[in-house]
């Protein structure tokens, strides 16, 4: 994405003793060419509407994959969404960026085909270019650019994790908050080395 900024400058001309007008301006660049995958998740609440949350700041050209529900307790992968704005949205619900302490902002997003589901749906979003994602079970592969990245959720007693792991080093861990107890299916040596 290129944003020009024109300055007008007026120069004389000495020799002439006219004046030109030359616009003068500054690229500012915004590439997702060489970015790295990034992880999030989609919330697909039960009217079809969709909250992406993430600690990346989303730019043009940048692909955005979401799970989706599938049969019962099923995570499928992945539509293709895209941002229904640029802008942040302010939203109830309360995500966390466990391991790095970054904003986590939400995102309104489109997704296609359109998901109607009878109980909201928590998955893993993955944005970035040239992306190759596998599904193994609860857990996603993701290659693009170079990058492997295993990315899975997992349940707390009040919540979902998200970890996304480089290798055996991890990389991001997001927590979101639900407000009620369900039962934990995270092992514990998930949570080591934070």
């Amino acid at each position: 994405m290129h944003i020009l900024k024109p300055i007008r400058r007026e120069i004389s001309a000495m020799h002439t003793g006219k004046k030109l007008t030359i616009a003068i301006g500054t690229i500012v660049a915004a590439c997702a060419c060489d970015a790295q995958p990034v992880e999030g998740l989609v919330h697909i609440r039960s009217d079809g509407s969709a909250l992406l949350f993430t600690t990346h700041e989303p730019v043009k050209g940048e692909e955005i994959r979401v799970q989706y529900a599938g049969k019962i307790d099923e995570a499928k992968c992945c539509a293709l969404a895209r941002l229904a704005s640029s802008r942040p949205v302010k939203t109830e619900d309360w995500v966390s960026d466990e391991l790095g302490g970054k904003e986590i902002k939400a995102y309104r997003l489109s997704i296609d085909p359109p998901q109607q589901v009878q109980e909201p749906f928590i998955g893993i979003a993955v944005i970035g270019t040239s992306l190759a994602i596998n599904n193994e079970g609860s857990e996603l592969l993701v290659q693009s650019r170079g990058t492997k990245l295993s990315i899975r959720t997992c349940l707390s007693h009040e919540g979902v994790n998200l970890f996304a792991f480089n290798g055996s080093k991890k990389v991001s861990h997001l927590y979101m908050y639900l407000g009620y107890g369900v039962q934990p299916n995270c092992s514990d040596s998930i949570y080591e080395s934070e």
